[in-house]
């Protein structure tokens, strides 16, 4: 179909040139790049971009046609705002962070008119503003949909129709932790059952961390928490710091829990998430985030007996191995040096064997 379309372009006196560029460009909270200009703020929180395109060619530009797809962060779809900066919006976005973990991004504009979108050849022009919302500490893809491709219509004034398919290299976009030179050092964080519906938490920092206060935050899926209690901190900096949480209401189920540390400026970092479980049930094993970037989580729940997990590529090739004990376990696995792509988790307690996909993107 798409080079049917070609030779329709070319009969009709279009022709089509790539090697132009397109990229995410950062917009600085408060200022703009040409027509695009940064939604951020403190209230939103928001990391705006703009859509730099440099062409080939000078003329009109009339249209432009994108599709991207984005991986989801620990909150979801990571894309709070899409809109064209230059022409009528032609936009649309379709989440899949429950079933593929990332959303199709629509970033198109079309009606583009003379003297409002002229371009010249080598200039770079902004076409499209998107803003993501991305947790501290936490780093989104955003690759071309090869389906959807990237096209620009040019008009260059003499009855000739230009297209350009302008080259896209895949992007990470992260939002680094607070201020990397003042880590809380969290030595520790474990969770267990201390009763009827009540869960314990114990986690401490190392000596000379200087976290001001630990908000607890709990949620039943691993993507969506709330602040349940908050437990300020030590004033003895000279010492490793040891705290207490105990969660008397707890559900049904699994129970996810983790700690947003704040610092003096104001600045707050999230720990790993930890798993309570009260519900009997099988052996069953939950991972996450997907995609893992730095590190993924595994919660064992009813190993029967101790056991390992072995990390594998697509052909079985063995890259990581690891013990674990009877019953219910949380670990945390290092995938900082895996290329990105598909992994097997496989998981062995007994006779028992439970196989987790597992994605990568750095």
């Amino acid at each position: 179909m798409k080079n049917l379309a070609i030779l329709f372009l070319l009969a009709a006196g279009a022709l089509q040139v790539s090697a132009q560029t397109m990229k995410w460009i950062p917009i600085e909270p408060g200022s703009s790049l040409d027509k695009c200009k940064s939604a951020s703020s403190k209230v939103n929180d928001y990391r705006c971009y703009a859509l730099q395109y440099i062409p080939a060619v000078s003329g009109t530009l009339t249209s432009y046609t994108t599709g991207f797809f984005v991986s989801c962060t620990s909150h979801g779809s990571a894309i709070a705002k899409n809109e064209s900066c230059s022409m009528y919006n032609n936009v649309n976005l379709i989440d899949g962070c429950q079933d593929t973990h990332q959303t199709l991004m629509n970033s198109s504009g079309n009606s583009g008119i003379s003297g409002v979108n002229k371009i010249e050849a080598g200039k770079p022009v902004y076409l499209h503003q998107v803003c993501f919302s991305i947790p501290w500490g936490e780093e989104i893809t955003v690759m071309k949909d090869e389906l959807t491709d990237l096209t620009t219509s040019i008009d260059l004034g003499n009855g000739q129709v230009i297209t350009e398919v302008p080259v896209f290299i895949t992007q990470n976009i992260g939002r680094p932790k607070y201020d990397a030179q003042l880590p809380t050092s969290l030595v520790d964080f474990v969770t267990r059952i201390a009763g009827d519906h009540t869960s314990q938490l114990d986690w401490s920092v190392s000596d000379g961390a200087t976290p001001v206060s630990f908000v607890i935050e709990h949620g039943i899926d691993g993507l969506t928490f709330k602040p349940i209690g908050e437990v300020k901190a030590l004033t003895d900096k000279e010492a490793i710091q040891a705290y207490q949480y105990l969660d008397h209401a707890a559900v049904e189920g699994l129970n996810f829990y983790r700690l947003k540390i704040f610092d003096a400026k104001g600045g707050y970092e999230y720990s790993p998430s930890r798993i309570v479980n009260f519900s009997g049930g099988s052996f069953s094993v939950k991972t996450w985030p997907s995609p893992a970037s730095e590190s993924l989580s595994v919660f064992i729940d009813h190993a029967g007996e101790a056991g390992q997990m072995e990390l594998t590529d697509v052909n079985g090739k063995s890259l990581l191995l690891k013990q674990f004990g009877d019953g219910n376990s949380n670990h945390e696995l290092s995938v900082s040096d895996l290329a990105p792509g598909m992994y097997n988790l496989v998981v062995v307690s007994g006779s028992q064997r439970v196989v987790e996909k597992v994605v990568v993107a750095h």
